[in-house]
């Protein structure tokens, strides 16, 4: 994991993205990503390219799948430690059966919401969903092998 680094004490502030997955801070071991504060991020998640949603894209990486399939939350925290989410709003500007929660946190430690805005994608989920995985639970369950992606124009 030193090949690739660590995170820490990182603040995103006042940004707005349009996007098709929305926003990751993943890594695959604790201790490499710790103090991330996001603070009057909006996120809006659309659908409008042919690229198919539902898919983590995690390179550079090593160990595990480059991209793996799983459902597309607006802001997805997976193994980070003292994370906070400040006035923070997600957005659904389009409907897909792939779009998920608001906030998804997976074996995250010290984890703060304050003041977020949005919802679900669906009335049957819950806006945000924070849980640890059991014992023997696989990190990354579907791997997505990438196509071969090319330039306007060819």
């Amino acid at each position: 994991h030193d090949a690739v680094g660590r995170l820490r004490n990182v603040r995103f502030r006042n940004i707005l993205c349009r996007s098709e997955n929305g926003a990751y801070i993943g890594s695959d071991a604790p201790g490499l990503i710790s103090g991330v504060v996001l603070e009057g991020v909006r996120i809006e998640l659309d659908r409008w390219s042919r690229w198919p949603a539902g898919e983590y894209d995690r390179r550079p990486t090593s160990n595990g799948p480059e991209v793996y399939a799983h459902p597309t939350s607006g802001i997805h925290i997976d193994t980070a430690t003292d994370v906070t989410l400040r006035n923070c709003e997600v957005v659904w500007a389009g409907a897909d059966p792939a779009f998920a929660h608001a906030v998804e946190a997976v074996d995250v430690e010290d984890l703060v919401i304050e003041n977020l805005r949005g919802t679900a994608a669906r009335p049957d989920l819950e806006p945000v969903l924070v849980r640890q995985r059991t014992p023997g639970e696989e990190r990354y369950p579907v791997a997505v092998e990438m196509p071969v992606m090319r330039a306007a124009g060819d």
